[in-house]
């Protein structure tokens, strides 16, 4: 059975598991909120809602109809409805390239992560009135790495399972059928300390949620005293008095760090005695009902707390996924040709309308006007800063954060902004006008990390070398070449190895093949950006330490 599984079979053990838990879970939801029948029942609540919006406003009708289409399509993705391959080979060979870029391109994501994420985070945050010391006594407490006992009692909650996920994949990928690219890819995220990052973010926010929730039902909080900004998940998602009166009959749980919260382990010991007493069930209501409240009660502390944990550590959804990828068929040239452009620029998206989502539910103009501003604010400086991680990882000094008159405020600034709002490869054009950091063009980066780099090799650069050698300049096609090869290669981006990987690998190659090549890189470096490097090109150990000054001096 098991050699029938790893020569026919696509997928390991741990995903069959995880993929049929969450069909499972989708159906039993689906089932209980829209009846036996779940296609027919979304089917007539959409054609009836389409009806009285357009009697309603006639002329708005083309653009209702355009909105009940993305509504069927993100049903369709949500359901399980998405085709099934046409091509299993073209779709493989797609997903390896995929893999690629993940392992070659995000080793130094992290750094994104640890600023531009902690953005929304905060907002998230204030708008839930979760108290600031105590979450972030949490988050610095779950990144020490002798905090393993409280990490698994979150665990245990319901919290951080991307982690035991990702142990379990880890553990279990020689056991059935699993790419080599894929493994790869999820190799390099974990020592890259990205997925740790995200996870104990998720970790030390829904442990604050479950906190606040906890303080309120200690402190007698009744449902209908509960205020806008009184941990607005408790509404937004659908919680009822009766959910409020069952949560209020739970005993606090201790949740590491002096906490103490409502948890689904504290629900589940609720005895029926209590749940009778309290009128949550009928006298006569027998050990069935008890458990079914006692499960509904539990499922729906787990909804809110990872749904707004998701929304808060930002992660693309339903709707975002089935935007993107709701009616692209695998395995068909157009639906693989389509999804590898739109690689890596589903998260930017995704930020984009969380930022949106957080400024509408602020209250009054006032609210709205306060939080744009603290959006705008906030992403600056979280970009400033991984910008800067960024370049001296690199083996450069930091940039000039208020140069002098010969280089111009914005194009550091107005990267920054951009970087902190996830398109910070955009903002390398505010600096030059026609190129990246990485030697790629606006028609690249638009066509996305795997054809972008193959029709600069095949077209772009090609093109560009000829005009060069018409005007007389130094093409430097070769070292070109390499810089966009390298790209591909698993690791090469790795944070933590980058300065050394591309000082004693890379620029010594490029140099053998395009001399001067090194001499170009300075040359630029200090026009576009008045910047010079700590590490110099080309040499095998640094010169001296990045000179910090840099950043804040004319």
């Amino acid at each position: 059975m098991i050699g029938y599984w790893e020569t026919f079979g696509e997928k390991t053990a741990v995903e069959i598991l995880h993929d049929h838990v969450e069909t499972m879970a989708r159906d039993i939801a689906f089932v209980e909120h829209y009846g036996p029948n779940p296609e027919t029942t979304f089917r007539t609540m959409r054609e009836q809602a389409l009806q009285d919006a357009a009697i309603a406003d006639p002329v708005s009708t083309p653009k209702l109809e355009g909105q009940a289409a993305k509504l069927d399509q993100l049903w369709r993705y949500a359901s399980g409805q998405s085709k099934p391959s046409y091509n299993q080979t073209l779709s493989a060979v797609a997903d390896g390239l995929a893999n690629l870029n993940v392992a070659a391109k995000l080793g130094g994501a992290v750094w994104a992560s640890v600023f531009g994420d902690k953005v929304m985070m905060e907002a998230v945050s204030h708008k839930n009135n979760l108290p600031a010391l105590q979450r972030w006594r949490y988050e610095i407490g779950l990144l020490n790495p002798l905090s393993g006992p409280e990490r698994r009692l979150l665990q245990q909650q319901g919290l951080m399972l991307d982690g035991v996920r990702s142990g379990l994949q880890r553990f279990y990928e020689g056991l059935g059928k699993t790419g080599v690219t894929g493994r790869i890819a999820n190799a390099v995220m974990r020592i890259s300390g990205m997925q740790a990052i995200n996870d104990i973010r998720k970790g030390a926010f829904g442990a604050s949620l479950m906190g606040q929730l906890g303080n309120m039902l200690r402190a007698g909080v009744k449902f209908t005293d509960l205020q806008a900004g009184d941990v607005r998940a408790a509404k937004q998602y659908g919680i009822t008095a009766h959910d409020w009166g069952v949560w209020s009959l739970a005993p606090l749980q201790d949740v590491g760090f002096g906490t103490r919260a409502l948890t689904p382990e504290g629900i589940a010991q609720i005895t029926d005695a209590q749940l009778k007493a309290s009128s949550a069930i009928g006298q006569a209501e027998g050990p069935e009902v008890a458990a079914k409240v006692r499960r509904d009660a539990i499922v729906k502390l787990l909804g809110v707390v990872n749904t707004e944990s998701e929304f808060a550590i930002i992660t693309p959804g339903w709707q975002e996924r089935s935007a993107f990828y709701g009616d692209l068929q695998r395995g068909t040239a157009k639906g693989e040709l389509v999804r590898s452009m739109l690689q890596f620029k589903s998260f930017p998206w995704t930020a984009f309308q969380r930022g949106m989502d957080i400024v509408a539910n602020q209250d009054g103009p006032a609210g709205k006007a306060a939080m744009v501003s603290y959006l705008i604010v906030a992403t600056t400086l979280a970009g400033a800063m991984i910008i800067q991680i960024r370049e001296m990882l690199s083996g450069k000094d930091p940039r000039p954060m208020n140069p002098d008159k010969g280089y111009d405020k914005f194009k550091f600034w107005g990267a920054a902004f951009l970087q902190g709002g996830a398109l910070g490869i955009y903002g390398d054009f505010l600096a030059s006008a026609n190129q990246t950091r990485y030697g790629t063009g606006p028609l690249e980066i638009m066509a996305g990390p795997t054809i972008g780099p193959l029709l600069s090799l095949g077209l772009v650069q090609p093109m560009n070398a000829a005009a060069k050698t018409i005007a007389g300049k130094p093409t430097h096609l070769a070292a070109q070449t390499i810089a966009q090869l390298k790209g591909f290669v698993p690791g090469n981006n790795l944070w933590y190895t980058k300065a050394a990987t591309e000082h004693l690998v890379w620029q010594r190659v490029m140099e053998s093949l395009s001399p001067g090549y090194l001499s170009h890189i300075r040359q630029r470096t200090q026009k576009e950006y008045g910047q010079d490097w700590w590490w110099q090109p080309g040499e095998s150990s640094p010169e001296r330490p990045p000179d910090l000054k840099k950043a804040i001096s004319p």
